[in-house]
């Protein structure tokens, strides 16, 4: 099972790597942003982490300090790109593209240990939710 999970996920990456000169959407994206707008900060733990278990899903790791917030979140078929934005009080650090694969029926992509953001929120700092 995990083999056909990594094979979408490589056609993903392929999809992905294809329209980014471009910034396209893959085809056949949904955004699915508004459904999962989860800021996430917490300086002394990995506080950002895939809200799928899955054994071929990535980890998104904080470093203590650092901030992160979900900027953009597609969806085709069983297949997510986040793409997630780091950054201290200093300045932004890094964007990180992630692919992965849900499970069936598991549209939460993000969860985080803060119920100040469990209902929602989210945005690059200064944003309004």
């Amino acid at each position: 099972m995990c083999r056909g999970l990594a094979g979408a996920a490589a056609l993903a990456v392929g999809l992905v790597v294809a329209t980014s000169a471009g910034d396209l959407e893959p085809p056949g994206a949904v955004d699915v942003l508004p459904i999962v707008p989860v800021r996430i900060v917490n300086g002394t733990d990995a506080s950002l982490s895939l809200g799928i278990s899955s054994p071929c899903a990535d980890r998104l790791r904080l470093r203590p300090g650092q901030m992160a917030v979900v900027d953009g979140c597609l969806r085709w078929g069983l297949v997510y790109h986040v793409r997630a934005v780091f950054w201290t009080d200093a300045a932004v650090l890094e964007r990180q593209d992630v692919l992965f694969v849900a499970r069936p029926g598991h549209d939460w992509v993000f969860q985080s240990r803060s119920p100040r953001v469990a209902g929602g929120g989210g945005g690059p700092p200064g944003s309004s939710p």
